[in-house]
């Protein structure tokens, strides 16, 4: 299945950046599972985690909340290739 993943990064401060990832995978459902399964890996070390062959930085994805002092995910978005020209098409 064609997939898009995409999702914004930079220090919180001074930059950031969009990043938009085409690939092949199973399902949008799979992907998301392991994408999960891979930034909770790299959260537990502390490290960067890989995806798809990419390396990618945990704390792009969790936040501590202020309330709880938990750790929150907030992960990128996964659309179809359909769904990701609908919603970035210019009509």
């Amino acid at each position: 299945m064609k997939l898009v993943l995409t999702y914004t990064g930079g220090d919180g401060c001074t930059y950031s950046f969009d990043e938009t990832i085409p690939f092949n995978y199973s399902s949008k459902e799979e992907a998301e599972a392991d994408f999960l399964g891979e930034a909770e890996k790299g959260l537990e070390k502390q490290r960067d985690f890989c995806f798809l062959g990419k390396d990618y930085g945990w704390s792009y994805f969790f936040y501590r909340d202020p309330q709880t002092k938990k750790m929150v995910y907030f992960g990128p978005e996964f659309f179809t290739i359909e769904e990701w020209f609908d919603q970035h098409s210019i009509n």
